[in-house]
This record gives C-alpha cells, sequence and structure tokens, in this order.
C-alpha cells in the first residue's frame, strides 16, 4: 500500500515486511508543518517562513533530537537530508561557540543512537551513544565541516555506514559485531546543538532492501 506525499508515493510497509528496494519509507518538505511522524525529545523544533526544520534559537541548547518515529523496525536504508547554516560560529566573551548538526541514523531511544556529526565548518564525524554513554564520541573524522549550504546522504546497510555531502562519499563508519546488534534497526532523525539559525529541508529515507 502506498500513500501520496506532495507529489511523492510513500511506501507503508507492515510490520515484519521487508519494503522493496528503492522505495520511499518517509518524506518530509515541511511545508504544511512538520510530518505528525516526527518525533522531538528535546527542544522546540519548529517550522520556519522559509519552510525549513529547525529548534527555536533563543533556546539556546547544548544537545536537540527529533526522530522518525514510525522507522523503529526500518533496517537498511537511505536517510538524506538538504542542511543550511551548519557551517557557522558564533563568538563571545566565553569563547568561540561552533554549530554544532548532523542526522542521527540509527536509534533505539534518547539514550542509545548513532549520528552522523557535524561542527560549523570545522569537521565531520561519528558519535555513537549507548545507555547515554559516548562509546564513540567523534571518530572517522574528516575535515572541513560542512558549506553554508549542502545535500547530506548517509547509506545504512548492515553494520557499515557511508556519509555523502553532495554527492561525494566523506567518511565511512563500520561498525563492532556487539555494537551492530545492538544497533540493527532505526529510527532515524535529526539533531542540533547551540543553534545559529541552522535549518533543515526536504528530508527522505528511501529502502535499501534486506
Amino acid at each position: 500500500m502506498a500513500n501520496s506525499h506532495h507529489g511523492l508515493i510513500i511506501e507503508v510497509v507492515a510490520p515484519g515486511e521487508t519494503p522493496p528496494e528503492g522505495k520511499i519509507l518517509f518524506f518530509d518538505d515541511f511545508e504544511d508543518g512538520p510530518d505528525p511522524a516526527w518525533a522531538p525529545s528535546s527542544g522546540t523544533w519548529i517550522v520556519t517562513k522559509e519552510g525549513r526544520y529547525t529548534v527555536q534559537e533563543k533556546e539556546w541548547k547544548e544537545h536537540t533530537y527529533t526522530y522518525v518515529k514510525k522507522g523503529r523496525l526500518w533496517r537498511n536504508y537511505a536517510v538524506e537530508v538538504d542542511i543550511y547554516g551548519a557551517n557557522m560560529k558564533r563568538e563571545t566573551m566565553m569563547g568561540t561557540y561552533h554549530q554544532g548538526s548532523g542526522i542521527i541514523v540509527r536509534a533505539r531511544d534518547d539514550l542509545n543512537k548513532i549520528l552522523l556529526l557535524n561542527v560549523s565548518d570545522e569537521y565531520l564525524c561519528w558519535r555513537v551513544i549507548k545507555d547515554g554513554e559516548h562509546i564513540k564520541s567523534c571518530v572517522n573524522k574528516v575535515t572541513p565541516g560542512l558549506p553554508a549550504k549542502a545535500h547530506i546522504r548517509v547509506k545504512v546497510v548492515g553494520n557499515i555506514f557511508e556519509a555523502y555531502v553532495n554527492g561525494i562519499k566523506r567518511t565511512t563508519l563500520k561498525l563492532e559485531e556487539d555494537i551492530h546488534k545492538y544497533f540493527k534497526k532505526g529510527m532515524p532523525g535529526l539533531y542540533i546543538s547551540y543553534n545559529m539559525g541552522v535549518t533543515f529541508d526536504d528530508f527522505k529515507v528511501t529502502s535499501l532492501g534486506d
């Protein structure tokens, strides 16, 4: 069964079924507000007048997350999004604050997740959080970080995660078997830390089969 969302055909898959490769599992362009499938766990996530998804800047929180709750059983997929303003920094009397943002590529819940993390225009890396602890804080780091506008696509197949920026592969994460067993299924989402104006648009998840 399939549903239409702003002209795209979204594949609806029953629990336990494997979606065909190439089928769109989820898409949100935020034109009519965020899709009800989004489940923010921290921060006040809003849609801007430009039709992009973000956290209210005035909150100035260090870590804010939102998840696609319907994706808990997804296994192999590609998650992609357009991101604006990820390269920003802010000078204060306390020092330099770097815009943090990225894609949650897998999550069991708010204490257990894997992120592709970007820090301003400095670097891009992977973070693995298990039981609230950073068991991999920032691994397979590459420089520089994202430009002012970028398209990110992450392929998640088994224990191999590949990150592309504007069509170019930037970094790969291979999970050890004990960690992979813990993170075999969804759910994807978005991340912002110290929001200085970063926004997201056209978030899409596509099946890569079983």
